[in-house]
């Protein structure tokens, strides 16, 4: 439930402020919730969602933003 209020109370506001963002929902019977991000060269980090609040997920999805800067530096040539 807290991955779906996140997406519920959030998903226009992140879509606002970052257009081209790919910001996809996909429900599937039976399924993890999870949130995923990609970074520079293709690096990609996923967190299970599995029994969050909502503001538990928020974090989560900082705690992947937050990341981006360190990750995409942690690569040779940056």
């Amino acid at each position: 439930m807290g991955a779906r209020r996140f997406v519920a109370t959030n998903y226009l506001d992140i879509k606002k402020m970052n257009p081209t963002l790919p910001f996809v929902v996909r429900e599937c019977h039976g399924a993890q919730p999870n949130v995923m991000a990609r970074y520079d060269f293709g690096i990609e980090k996923r967190v299970w969602l599995n029994g969050l609040t909502e503001a538990e997920v928020d974090g989560a999805v900082e705690e992947l933003v937050t990341q981006a800067g360190d990750v995409n530096a942690a690569m040779p040539g940056n």
